[in-house]
């Protein structure tokens, strides 16, 4: 037996959120990523092997954890979480606020005008959106802004743990290779007495 097997205990926690959620099944495959690797290096220490686990156990906790707090913050702001793509509008009224809007700004920034103007902006899509008002068309603007800031952010935390995790992976590979070495080495010292 291990000498660090409490650490499992530890690990299967750690590892395992919501069940049926996105993020179960990307802890699934970080999981079974990192089996994969631990897989190669059959006759590695298991104290090491536990060791490489937990360590990424809490990895991984971290990084949900840092996900959650990104899904308060998503709620907070108004914006449903990843799911609520429209702002509480009609998904083809938002559709065509969207698409209005960039028309607008590329029309204006296109005539020669060095700065577009928020406000003016806004008129003009008040005109070509009679159905909401001028106080409604600012206010979804306010919030798709803060919508886009919120995915980038999302974005760059997913794209920071692939990094951390490649990273870990790739660093216990090297550990657990050596620790293979030197458990091969004293299998061979062994087997020459």
């Amino acid at each position: 037996m291990c000498e660090m097997s409490g650490y499992s205990d530890v690990y299967a926690q750690w590892s395992q959120p919501a069940a049926g959620s996105a993020a179960a099944a990307a802890a699934a495959r970080d999981a079974q990523q990192l089996d994969q690797m631990i897989g190669c290096y059959p006759l590695a220490d298991d104290t090491a092997k536990a060791r490489v686990r937990m360590v990424f156990a809490a990895l991984r906790h971290r990084h949900q954890q840092k996900l959650d707090a990104w899904h308060g913050e998503a709620w907070r702001a108004g914006g449903g979480g990843a799911g609520d793509a429209a702002g509480g509008w009609p998904e083809a009224e938002h559709s065509l606020f969207v698409s209005l809007r960039m028309k607008c700004w590329r029309e204006r920034a296109g005539s020669g005008v060095k700065a577009v103007s928020r406000d003016a902006l806004m008129r003009q899509l008040a005109v070509l959106m009679p159905s909401r008002t001028l106080f409604e068309l600012i206010a979804h603007d306010d919030w798709l802004t803060a919508y886009k800031i919120l995915q980038r952010k999302r974005r760059g935390l997913l794209d920071a743990w692939a990094k951390e995790k490649s990273q870990f992976i790739e660093d216990s590979a090297a550990l657990l290779e050596e620790s293979q070495q030197v458990q091969t080495a004293k299998a061979q010292a062994a087997a020459d007495k």
